[in-house]
């Protein structure tokens, strides 16, 4: 994944007890393992789709739900004859195959191009490097946090954790077999948990 392994589960433990990272840092080394142990979650720093292809194969039994942090860092082993672009496309492809072969939901997370900053916006058109993805794709959610600008407006950047901004918006862009919206929540950044929610 994108995020260190070690600060990936330290956020999960927070999210389960409910409490928050200060916390979760004092605890010892034995609790945090025995908490570890007990979270029905494989975690992988690869960046190789036949290494994520052998894990969701291996406990395809055990598992369902994929999400690969990020897409646009999967690389083949396979001969590159092709573009960037077209490798995504085959990545994000083979990937979604196997998880339709064995009933499992597969969640990619996306890097969006410098337009959107630029551009002060949220769109799945400006998903980097590949429209495949958005062609693919049954569902495109997007997150932003808001923000006040010199003007009282809002404006988007992409979302932080560690800003003191604790509001965001989650927008549904693309629902291949529903409708499409947008919710503002309130997110307690502390203990990384949804606390409140609006429908739009």
């Amino acid at each position: 994944p994108d995020m260190n392994i070690k600060y990936l589960y330290y956020r999960t433990i927070a999210r389960i007890m409910e409490t928050n990272m200060d916390y979760v840092l004092k605890m010892s080394r034995e609790e945090i393992i025995d908490i570890v142990q007990q979270i029905p979650m494989i975690v992988s720093e690869t960046n190789s789709l036949e290494d994520i292809l052998d894990i969701i194969n291996s406990y395809r039994e055990e598992i369902a739900v994929v999400f690969v942090d990020y897409i646009q860092a999967i690389q083949t082993n396979g001969s590159r004859s092709y573009s960037r672009h077209e490798e995504i496309g085959y990545i994000t492809n083979q990937i979604k195959a196997m998880g339709k072969k064995y009933g499992i939901t597969v969640i990619f997370i996306a890097q969006l191009s410098r337009e959107a900053e630029r551009t002060n916006s949220v769109s799945s058109a400006y998903i980097k490097d590949s429209g495949i993805l958005e062609q693919e794709a049954d569902m495109i959610f997007s997150i932003s946090k808001k923000i006040h600008d010199e003007n009282d407006r809002f404006s988007y950047r992409r979302f932080n954790f560690h800003s003191q901004s604790n509001e965001i918006e989650i927008s549904l862009t693309k629902n291949r077999h529903g409708s499409v919206g947008k919710l503002i929540v309130k997110v307690d950044v502390s203990r990384f948990m949804l606390i409140d929610g609006i429908n739009q």
